[in-house]
């Protein structure tokens, strides 16, 4: 499991609905913690994927009416 510490990044009008409430979150993982160990070798040297993986995530609620 993978804890992430959500910040609040205020509210905007909605697409033709009521406000929104935004959210971010990142984190930075190590991909062969998840068991992705494979890659390939490029034709110019070095790999495709790097062990370090960010992700991150905007995120938008809207209330339910």
């Amino acid at each position: 499991p993978i804890s992430l510490a959500l910040e609040f990044t205020g509210t905007s009008p909605g697409m033709g609905r009521d406000a929104v409430a935004g959210f971010a979150a990142s984190v930075m993982l190590n991909r062969k913690d998840f068991g992705v160990d494979i890659n390939m070798p490029m034709e110019t040297g070095g790999v495709v994927l790097g062990d370090k993986v960010a992700v991150t995530l905007d995120i938008e609620a809207l209330k339910s009416a």
